[in-house]
């Protein structure tokens, strides 16, 4: 069984970029992480798919619009339960 963490993100670059860079240090081969910009206004989804591009391990979601705390987690959580990899 495959595992997943899945981070909700808004306009917190360093943040976020902090949340992944420590689970990518305990976490094991079976595992994704699954980042959901919730239609940042300041393009950090953006920068966010560019630092993690070259990772399979990462996918990187950005919501057309804000969706709120409670689906954009949704969101997460399909593309984890649903994701080809």
């Amino acid at each position: 069984m495959k595992f997943a963490y899945v981070i909700l993100h808004y306009n917190t670059y360093e943040i976020t970029c902090k949340s992944v860079d420590s689970i990518l240090k305990i976490k094991d081969n079976t595992s994704s992480i699954i980042v959901v910009d919730n239609c940042s206004d300041n393009k950090s989804g953006e920068l966010l798919i560019d630092r993690y591009k070259h990772n399979d391990d990462i996918d990187v979601i950005i919501n057309k619009k804000n969706e709120g705390f409670a689906i954009g987690n949704n969101i997460g959580y399909y593309n984890a339960k649903y994701q080809k990899k």
